[in-house]
């Protein structure tokens, strides 16, 4: 289930609400950065959902920051956040009082997962193709007195028949529920990961890996040498047959263990074709990487950080990438990184400097003086010349609207869903008067808008309100 771009601030299930059904939802998930109720219709997949979201209500601005099933049954939406006037909304099918829900009422419907008590039946349920199945079948295990299914975990042959390769995922499931609950079998546990025909199975890797992560993580003091090298040898020979997610889990690991050669393992997944998550989560291992760095491969790595400035991503990114590159440079060797950087032309400086040309001066600005004269101009404003005004006025030299533009400051796309015509004119107009947190340190320019004409600013106005969406 996707939603998109958002900000999400809470999630309700409209079986809380009096007359549920009349909301043609089963959720609804707050997104606060673009003023909208999100409605979620859930079908049934195995043991759980998938999701189709749809847009509930939405708003100019309504930066909603929480919602909730009120005492009469009816929803009631929040909104506020930096610095903004805070408004309460109620919202039902009808507009007399309705009848509170009793709680009561709901125990036993369909929300309420199947308990299995007997343990041959969990244990069989953890073969399950479905993985919510085998979660709540673990779950169910860990509960019980370890007795009898330590030794089917630990020696297959004794476990009930979960059926072909059931029988892999049951005790792989088995193993992370050892590893979870019984510190005792730690290193057992251990030693049974990545056996036979367990690269073969992409559920199976996923839960070996991440068992190998609970152990590293909880019971380390407890792995000899032998342990560890043991693993990275089953873990080496796997690597070239696992992906995606399990891919990612076993780079972790590899890093964590200190398995040899790990920056030429990890370089290059620094390479274009892959996606920048990819990148950037190669890029992050790397940081934490100390050991056998070659010239060569850390000139590969600093030209990754020099051409991740490229990469599209959020306003917070660039911090981000920057911080990453800083710590590749201390873990590879400052010194060495420093020499190579010397040799390279000087990256070109972020284009932040806000120039109007020959625009002449208008007048000086206020929020008041502003709201005044744009208010003839709305009628006719054009978000289409907006953009033009978005553009001469230098907004995207710090900002990005629709993935235009550079993220030092913040987005712009949903600003109009956020905040009213006031406190938008007030961020442009007087933008120290509230700073968010995540940008302590990116000044805004001043005078932004004293070349502009009012009808200019009004097209500025209506665009910002529409965003891009």
């Amino acid at each position: 289930m996707d939603t998109d771009f958002s900000s999400p601030t809470g999630i309700l299930s409209t079986h809380l609400l009096a007359d549920a059904d009349a909301y043609d939802a089963d959720l609804l998930m707050a997104d606060w950065a673009y003023g909208r109720l999100l409605a979620v219709n859930l079908t049934p997949q195995g043991a759980s959902f998938s999701g189709e979201v749809s847009v509930f209500a939405e708003g100019r601005p309504w930066n909603i920051t929480d919602l909730a099933a009120g005492p009469d049954g009816a929803l009631w939406v929040l909104t506020g956040g930096r610095g903004t006037s805070s408004s309460l909304y109620r919202i039902s099918p009808r507009t007399e009082r309705l009848s509170p829900v009793d709680p009561v009422s709901l125990a036993g419907g369909p929300w309420v997962a199947e308990k299995r008590q007997d343990l041959e039946a969990a244990w069989r349920a953890m073969g399950s193709q479905d993985s919510w199945v085998r979660w709540d079948a673990r779950l169910a295990l860990e509960k019980s007195p370890k007795g009898s299914w330590s030794e089917w975990v630990l020696d297959g042959s004794t476990a009930p028949d979960s059926g072909g390769h059931g029988r892999l995922l049951a005790q792989a499931e088995g193993r992370l529920a050892l590893a979870r609950t019984h510190p005792e079998y730690a290193v057992s546990v251990w030693r049974a990961l990545m056996g036979t025909g367990w690269s073969q199975r992409n559920a199976v890797q996923l839960l070996d890996l991440r068992t190998a992560q609970v152990v590293l993580v909880r019971h380390a003091q407890a792995l000899s040498k032998e342990d560890r090298d043991s693993l990275l040898k089953r873990l080496e020979a796997a690597l070239p047959l696992i992906q995606e997610s399990a891919q990612r889990l076993a780079l972790e690991l590899w890093v964590s263990l200190e398995g040899p050669k790990a920056p030429e393992i990890l370089i290059p997944f620094l390479q274009a074709h892959f996606t920048s998550e990819t990148q950037i989560h190669a890029a992050s291992l790397l940081r934490l990487v100390s050991w056998d760095w070659t010239p060569a491969l850390q000139r590969q790595a600093l030209q990754w950080t020099r051409e991740s400035s490229f990469l599209p991503g959020g306003a917070s990114l660039e911090g981000f990438l920057k911080q990453i590159a800083d710590e590749i440079r201390v873990a590879s060797g400052a010194k060495d990184w420093d020499a190579a950087e010397s040799l390279l032309p000087p990256l070109p400086a972020p284009e932040t400097e806000v120039t109007l040309g020959a625009r002449p001066f208008i007048r000086s600005w206020t929020v008041e003086s502003a709201m005044k004269a744009v208010e003839p101009w709305e009628v006719q404003a054009s978000a289409k010349r907006g953009y033009r005004i978005l553009d001469e006025a230098q907004c995207l030299a710090c900002h990005r609207f629709n993935a235009n533009g550079h993220g030092l400051g913040p987005d712009l796309t949903g600003v109009g869903r956020r905040f009213d015509q006031r406190m938008v004119l007030e961020s442009i107009l007087e933008p120290q008067k509230i700073v968010s947190d995540q940008y302590p340190n990116i000044t805004m320019p001043s005078g932004l808008l004293d070349r502009f004409q009012a009808q200019e600013i009004a097209d500025l106005l209506l665009l910002l309100e529409l965003g891009a969406r």
